[in-house]
């Protein structure tokens, strides 16, 4: 169908820098909503469905204090599915919430024209697509967009590649961890890269600063803002 191959033609943001200008924009037009659902997003893993169906007081308690974890359960699959806050997701809610007149936990987190809808997928297609028009971006940045640059960045800052791939299989519901690799975007090209530079057991290794080699690989601190809940 029509979503199966809007999935397949959406790729992940595979340069931290274009995930910073994305943001950047939603921020200086004022979008905090929009900038909320990208961060969350990308750092949650979670279907534009389920994202849609977040109530304020999923994520805050009556104290306004963060909900540790956030439990909810998965619309399709109908599991039940933990997040927990980073630093990313709380500056971009942080920003939302305070920017809102007032604050009602039994509001759907991001709304429609009215405050009593909830977003449609249709609209947040739509935004995507004249952000990716005015950032001249070179994605098709669909809702599938968000999850699988969250898959992409889950498998290439893990340090145990192989651990990371059998929790996104898991998550995703795929059936083999080829489709998972597939799905995340992760090319043969990296493939290689993962497997050169993972070098376990290579005497010189204890010799080098671990800092240092992070850096090499061009991650330096984007590590935990983009990273997503494992």
């Amino acid at each position: 169908g029509l979503a199966h191959n809007m999935a397949h033609r959406a790729v992940p943001i595979k340069n931290p820098d274009d995930i910073i200008r994305i943001s950047d924009y939603y921020i200086e037009n004022r979008m905090y909503q929009y900038n909320l659902m990208f961060i969350m997003g990308i750092n949650f893993g979670l279907r534009i469905g389920d994202l849609l169906n977040l109530r304020v007081g999923n994520i805050i308690d009556e104290n306004f204090e963060y909900r540790f974890p956030i439990e909810i359960r998965e619309q399709k699959r109908k599991k039940p599915r933990k997040l927990y806050i980073n630093k990313a997701v709380d500056e971009a809610f942080s920003l939302y919430i305070s920017h809102k007149r007032e604050v009602d936990l039994n509001e759907y987190l991001f709304v429609g024209r009215k405050r009593t809808d909830k977003m449609t997928r249709q609209n947040v297609d739509l935004r995507f697509r004249k952000t990716n028009a005015a950032l001249n971006l070179p994605y098709n940045c669909g809702t599938h967009m968000l999850r699988k640059t969250f898959s992409y960045w889950v498998l290439m800052t893990a340090e145990d590649k192989q651990r990371a791939l059998y929790y996104l299989q898991k998550l995703l519901n795929h059936s083999s961890a080829t489709t998972t690799l597939f799905y995340a975007g992760v090319t043969d090209d990296e493939i290689m890269r993962i497997n050169m530079n993972l070098n376990l057991g290579f005497k010189a290794a204890e010799f080098l600063d671990p800092k240092s080699v992070f850096e090499m690989e061009g991650l330096g601190e984007s590590k935990s803002t983009i990273i997503g809940s494992q």
